[in-house]
């Protein structure tokens, strides 16, 4: 595998879950990290943590929606590093409502953050990695990448489009030139539940689903991520319920639709109901 030692990274939404946590792993293994996320409490508690690791870390409050945050980062770590070796886009936020009940500036907001805050990001450290002689873009997608349901038609979309973005650029660069991984965790338990929106139940629904069967834990899914940075992976599927998703989409991609709808309604009634009562 290869060696982190002295790599230069920087990862989004960095404050908490699988960014602090694979920030954290790449800091173990000897890199610097360059900590971007929008809370600035968040990001002030969780610097401490790097203390005792191999490398340093340094944090940035930074939007991934904003030209002037990016271009402000990009200045310092090009005036401080001259390159970057390492770009993990892990930023995200969620609503979950269905389609035509959500708010269009929180469907769009979703969209911003999950897709076009990767896209800003890459687009404004690009040239930084090009410098490296061992680049890696590393864009955290999900497993609603390849299957969704009601309720996630923002958060599904996002995702569909990250794994296409991220999938191009696969394509389009040497492998020796920039390596892309594509993620796609299951259910994690992170921190987005902080920056995410629940309506009619259904946001509800989901997350009491997530505690009830566990999922895998940020700790994991950072280890994880940086031990396929390390073998310059193209792919990785986070946890078994992700494997069986995408196995399960590509062999009977219509059951697996009308499945996850019925469990989606199902949950969000029965979230409906239990609100009710109360």
């Amino acid at each position: 595998m290869e060696s982190l030692a002295g790599s230069i990274c920087v990862v989004t939404g960095a404050a908490s879950g699988i960014g602090l946590h694979t920030a954290l792993e790449l800091a173990e293994q000897g890199g610097t990290v360059a900590l971007l996320d929008v809370r600035q409490e968040a990001l002030d508690a969780c610097v401490e943590a790097f203390a005792p690791l191999s490398g340093d870390a340094l944090s940035f409050i930074c939007d991934v929606t904003s030209d002037v945050d990016l271009q402000r980062v990009r200045g310092e770590l090009e005036a401080r590093f001259q390159r970057v070796d390492i770009l993990v886009n892990n930023a995200g936020t969620a609503v979950f409502d269905y389609f035509e009940a959500m708010p269009a500036d929180l469907f769009d907001r979703v969209m911003a953050v999950n897709f076009g805050g990767a896209v800003k990001t890459t687009r404004y450290l690009l040239p930084l990695l090009r410098r490296s002689k061992r680049a890696q873009l590393v864009n955290v997608a999900s497993i609603g990448a390849f299957s969704t349901a009601p309720g996630y038609s923002s958060y599904g979309a996002s995702k569909y489009a990250l794994r296409a973005f991220s999938e191009a650029l696969s394509q389009e660069f040497p492998e020796e030139e920039l390596q892309v991984l594509t993620v796609f965790p299951g259910g994690i338990r992170t921190g987005l539940e902080q920056n995410s929106v629940a309506i009619l139940g259904v946001g509800d629904a989901a997350a009491a689903a997530d505690e009830t069967r566990g999922g895998t834990s940020a700790d994991s899914a950072g280890k994880q991520i940086v031990r396929a940075i390390r073998r310059r992976r193209r792919r990785l599927f986070i946890g078994v319920d992700a494997k069986l998703l995408y196995l399960f989409e590509r062999v009977a991609p219509g059951l697996l639709l009308t499945l996850m709808g019925r469990w989606v309604r199902r949950a969000s009634a029965r979230a409906a109901q239990e609100s009710a009562s109360e």
